[in-house]
């Protein structure tokens, strides 16, 4: 009799999965459209209702890190789970540099424990234990990947642009050349010694 909720702040997504859920006659299963700091107010739920909330890039561009685990707390039963896979900067970003809005609102590693803790969590932990922020991937990859290089015919232009999933409906990439340019100047830094992608994990007592 449980159930998985899941959350994302595009309706269209929202309505996307919830078609997709349909079509597979998973009942138990269902999206809404939401903030994450007001799910509750969402779902018809007061509190204390789920065993485990997981995470997985949501909380990186979160604008209150601290309001989004409070209402984790919230919702989750005694003995609930957080399981937050988040980019994390682990130092001061350098004065003077056109840094991306994206991570300048990414969470502080030194102050999450201690947030947490205040909030109520118990047995924090920071796991870095897959925390590397570059993968690359070759153009050579992108054409194996898409058929081109085992003579299928496929076009050029594609490469990037559509991801089919396996309903054969369309998801698109975004690759914008602007904003590559506007950042050039950042390939100079290494990402991995300024950032760092990991997972929170913490219980409610």
């Amino acid at each position: 009799n449980g159930r998985v909720v899941g959350v994302d702040l595009s309706s269209e997504c929202v309505q996307h999965a919830n078609n997709r859920a349909e079509k597979r006659g998973v009942g138990s299963l269902s999206f809404v459209h939401s903030p994450l700091e007001n799910i509750g107010s969402r779902i018809d739920e007061k509190e204390e209702c789920f065993d485990a909330v997981i995470s997985n890039g949501a909380f990186c561009l979160l604008p209150n890190k601290r309001k989004g685990f409070s209402e984790c707390y919230r919702l989750l039963k005694p003995n609930g789970r957080i399981a937050v896979c988040t980019t994390v900067i682990k130092d001061q970003l350098e004065d003077g540099v056109e840094w991306p809005i994206c991570m300048q609102t990414f969470a502080k590693m030194g102050e999450i424990k201690s947030m947490l803790l205040s909030l109520g969590f118990e047995d924090v932990e920071i796991d870095l234990s897959d925390s590397l922020m570059e993968i690359a991937i070759t153009e050579e990859e992108e054409l194996e990947e898409l058929g081109l290089l085992q003579g299928a015919d496929v076009s050029s232009s594609e490469i990037g642009k559509k991801d089919e999933d396996d309903d054969g409906e369309g998801r698109f990439k975004v690759h914008n050349e602007e904003g590559r340019q506007k950042y050039r100047h950042l390939e100079k830094f290494d990402m991995n010694k300024l950032c760092a992608r990991v997972v929170i994990k913490a219980r409610k007592p």
